[in-house]
């Protein structure tokens, strides 16, 4: 007799219970976003544009990529992870600059530090004469300047200036001044006077 044949059984597949939609790519980094499709596939990462930068790394949107502030740039490579300041001397106030050359020098008579938006005036009794200034410089003795000040003038006779204020003082009674640029006021001789405050001389 014909024994009656078996067929095998075929067991349905599997499927895991999860399934990941991508392989994680090794490129999405800081300075890299990527957007996930409307079917849940993330897309191929994309590095932040230029003037904008994203420390985090692997970012779910573009707006990660944040303009760099006033008084820093990125850098003419995309993909940045952090803005650069602006060096001391230099200024900017444009919002999403790219290159170093968007920082401005400071001008005469003023300074600014790293990553400045503006220029800082030099105070009283100090001066810069140069483009592109981090610190001013002090008025020699004698001397005096005004805010903002590229040079430094000399006291006019009757006053005089020590260097700790950079302003020109006018000479106490019983003291002078006869020449300009005195760093100090010279006492009357014995047997003469001056009773005013910014004498330039003594009498009798």
């Amino acid at each position: 007799t014909t024994q009656p044949t078996t067929q095998p059984t075929t067991q349905p597949f599997a499927a895991p219970s999860s399934i990941p939609t991508s392989v994680p790519t090794l490129d999405c980094i800081a300075g890299v976003y990527q957007l996930t499709s409307p079917d849940g596939t993330l897309q191929k990462p994309q590095p932040c544009p230029l003037g904008t930068a994203s420390s985090l790394p692997c970012a779910p949107d573009i707006v990660y990529c944040e303009p760099c502030a006033p008084g820093l740039f990125s850098g003419a490579q995309l993909g940045a992870t952090n803005c650069t300041l602006c060096p001391a001397g230099t200024f900017s106030s444009r919002m999403g600059a790219i290159l170093p050359s968007s920082c401005n020098l400071c001008p005469p008579g003023s300074y600014s530090l790293a990553g400045s938006t503006v220029c800082i005036p030099c105070d009283e009794g100090t001066y810069t004469d140069e483009n592109g200034s981090s610190v001013c410089k002090r008025c020699a003795f004698g001397h005096f300047s005004v805010k903002g000040s590229s040079s430094c003038y000399p006291c006019p006779p009757g006053t005089f200036s020590s260097g700790t204020q950079g302003m020109c003082e006018p000479c106490a009674p019983g003291s002078y001044a006869p020449d300009e640029a005195m760093s100090r006021c010279l006492p009357c001789d014995d047997g003469q006077v001056t009773p005013i405050f910014g004498a330039t001389n003594c009498s009798a």
